[in-house]
């Protein structure tokens, strides 16, 4: 979410119980959850909203223009603020229809990052759902990050933050819902409502909405203008996102084949590297795939080795949940536990069926021309300290040095035979086969994490596995 986004956006409070979130849509309109100001109701409290902007703090008086009475209709409030903020740009609002399996990302003020704020991320689950006249919500929001279903998060505060997708706001949080998810009023659901209280502010935020398809087939809302051709000039989806959203729909095939009481474990976590892949962008993320993809620094111009790395990364956070990225090193470029200093690297051979100890050897030689390397040489460390897992690369035994599913073959007899007609030894300036330095690394295939779904009959038998093999 871009930082002037959250200027908009204001703690509410409504006497001394009663907080929520409140966003600006107009100079002296916003928009809250219509459950965060019954003590406006019940006992005459005022109302106030709190902006944050450039290190300042401003509080201004509100009161409701709709609804015209508590505890009816949808679980939305537009409110007049008595002293115009002009000081900062109201949020674009639509009333497209949401559409499932949509990136979300809204912000807000919870109880338990009151004082900081809070950016909420996930996927749309449903929408229409049919409780909305009831006073409810019609989105059912999966909630990748903050983890809601951490009983000592709490959420209370939160409701009435704008739920955006492509920079336009398209819902309130109305409250938090069973299994990890927010329930939201969608504005598509509103849309007589904010017709007759905001009237142009709709009509010129919403103009020329439309549907487009991508590649798969499926329609998405584009906001933003069409040209006379017909065609967006502003689509919703990038192409990172189609990718992503392709490669979700494969791998949750891939999911299907393990244990089924780690499903809902698998599928949460995949949720969670789509969204992270999702806010990385598409210029980290080309960063990230150029020390991924082998050969290293190709720039091949696409998002090969996506869909893989995707499947790799979802079954290792499933035991390691808190995983992180690592960039510009030449030991490892995924940290899976820095407390206890488990790392890894990641390889994709773009080019298929390419020889592991190539990938090996390229690896070593890279670490060889640093500082570090040479240290560790000279001190008899192990070159490449933390486990290699190569993905795509020949299966041909004779060239595979994975040690969890290798036995015919030695690693040392792997790396002799694949090195003998190299005259001048392994590595430049070291004695010739100096095996020493290679045979303490760990070299995992990627085929083996995928094939746990064989060897395992319930989560935690594949989460002892996953960590078996990777650390």
């Amino acid at each position: 979410m871009r930082p002037e986004f959250k200027q908009a956006v204001a703690q509410l409070e409504c006497g001394s119980d009663s907080i929520g979130t409140a966003f600006l849509v107009a100079e002296q309109r916003a928009i809250t959850a219509r459950h965060t100001i019954d003590d406006y109701w019940e006992s005459g409290e005022k109302i106030s909203l709190i902006f944050f902007f450039q290190g300042n703090r401003k509080t201004v008086e509100a009161k409701v223009i709709y609804p015209e009475k508590p505890y009816v209709g949808l679980d939305i409030a537009i409110l007049e603020i008595l002293e115009p903020v002009a000081e900062i740009n109201p949020l674009i609002i639509s009333t497209s229809e949401v559409i499932p399996e949509t990136n979300w990302s809204a912000y807000g003020y919870s109880t338990t990052k009151r004082d900081t704020g809070e950016l909420f991320s996930g996927i749309v689950k449903q929408t229409n759902i049919p409780n909305v006249e009831d006073g409810k919500y019609d989105l059912d929001l999966s909630c990748v990050h903050p983890q809601i279903i951490d009983i000592n998060y709490k959420t209370k505060g939160a409701s009435g933050s704008p739920i955006l997708i492509n920079d336009k706001v398209v819902g309130v949080i109305s409250d938090k819902i069973y299994g990890g998810s927010m329930g939201g009023v969608s504005l598509y659901s509103c849309l007589e409502i904010l017709k007759k209280e905001l009237g142009s502010i709709v009509e010129e935020n919403d103009t020329n909405n439309r549907m487009i398809l991508d590649q798969t087939g499926k329609g998405y809302p584009v906001y933003g203008p069409v040209s006379s051709s017909g065609f967006a000039q502003t689509a919703t989806l990038t192409t990172l996102e189609i990718k992503l959203r392709q490669a979700r729909e494969t791998i949750i095939q891939l999911v299907k084949d393990f244990p089924k009481d780690s499903h809902s474990v698998l599928y949460q976590r995949l949720d969670e590297v789509v969204m992270g892949l999702t806010n990385l962008g598409p210029s980290d993320l080309d960063n990230y795939l150029k020390q991924y993809r082998f050969p290293f620094q190709i720039d091949s111009g696409d998002y090969a080795g996506l869909e893989q790395l995707i499947e790799i990364l979802t079954l290792i956070k499933c035991k390691f949940p808190d995983m992180e990225f690592v960039y510009n090193d030449q030991t490892a470029n995924l940290s899976v536990d820095i407390d206890q200093d488990y790392y890894n690297f990641l390889v994709y051979a773009v080019r298929r069926h390419t020889k592991m100890p190539e990938i090996l050897l390229e690896i070593v030689r890279t670490r060889l021309k640093t500082p570090t390397g040479k240290k560790a040489v000279q001190r008899g460390e192990v070159i490449l300290p933390y486990p290699i897992i190569m993905d795509n690369c020949s299966g041909h035994k004779k060239v595979n040095l994975c040690k969890n599913c290798q036995s015919e073959f030695s690693f040392e007899n792997i790396i002799k035979s694949y090195c003998a007609s190299d005259d001048e030894g392994y590595f430049s300036g070291i004695e010739k086969n100096n095996l020493g330095l290679l045979q303490e690394i760990k070299v995992l295939c990627a085929s083996c994490l995928r094939d746990l779904h064989n060897e395992v009959d319930n989560l935690d038998g594949l989460l002892q596995r996953i960590e078996e093999m990777i650390v």
